[in-house]
């Protein structure tokens, strides 16, 4: 994925003569516990466009780039299982008047904040997990020791290391009463953040632009500034937040999680 992005980037700003940035953020793959989790997933991906403004839910099934069409399609491809996500819906089947039901559904979610709420719709594109707390422990732990017996491969090692810094930011995001909703919105230099911030750089390798993105703190070397200041005392309520995060009795030692 790495070099499909990378290579698709590079020719897309040759052929319109632009640079930077074509996609938002690296290929992320997110494991999920149970098939209802994985239902509201795709329920969330099939809604992509719609979300952005592309296509209205009437149009989903004319939008030829949205998974929606391929999930339905007669001739789509043997490795896609709609099951999960047609039995998501109010265990539907995989015919032709259940996909019209699903279609309506999928157009009531659209239209539905309560709804959208309930299934955390903004959190299903954040983290490296979905799934309750001993699911996501068990998987951590898999993927440590996973790391640990890992001899080569230098950029699987980082995204491994980079998922145990995930389980730790949202643990002290939880610990702190925060959200993703929160990280979006406060503003880049909030104690919380820095607290959450020094707390990483205190127990993991992590880097300040990947602390600078995940926590959306702006320039890098802005948070090497604010973890200090928090150190020195000069940050008196994010040296109070850093010592409740610290304070987490169930937290595994980090050498253990990452």
């Amino acid at each position: 994925m790495h070099w499909l992005q990378s290579t698709f980037a590079t020719r897309f700003n040759r052929f319109r003569r632009e640079s930077g940035h074509v996609f938002q953020g690296r290929f992320k793959a997110i494991v999920v516990e149970t098939e209802r989790d994985l239902a509201n997933v795709a329920h969330y991906i099939h809604l992509n466009p719609v979300r952005a403004g592309i296509v209205s839910t009437d149009q989903l099934d004319l939008y030829p780039y949205s998974s929606y069409v391929y999930f339905r399609k007669e001739e789509r491809a043997s490795c896609l299982n709609p099951t999960a996500c047609l039995a998501g819906a109010g265990e539907l089947k995989d015919n032709s008047a259940d996909w019209e039901l699903y279609h309506k559904y999928l157009s009531w979610l659209a239209e539905s904040d309560e709804e959208i709420k309930r299934l955390q719709f903004d959190d299903l594109s954040k983290g490296w997990a979905i799934g309750s707390p001993e699911f996501r422990r068990e998987a951590a732990r898999i993927i440590n020791e996973a790391t640990s017996a890992i001899s080569t491969g230098c950029r699987t090692r980082t995204e491994a290391k980079e998922i145990g810094w995930e389980v730790l930011l949202e643990r002290a995001l939880v610990q702190l009463g925060r959200n993703t909703h929160d990280v979006a919105v406060d503003k880049k230099s909030a104690d919380w953040k820095v607290a959450i911030a020094a707390h990483l750089k205190a127990h993991t390798t992590a880097k300040n632009p990947w602390l600078a993105h995940q926590l959306n703190m702006g320039d890098p070397d802005g948070v090497s500034r604010y973890v200090s200041e928090c150190r020195s005392g000069k940050r008196k309520q994010a040296k109070m937040l850093l010592a409740k995060i610290t304070d987490i009795r169930d937290c595994p030692k980090s050498r253990n999680i990452i």
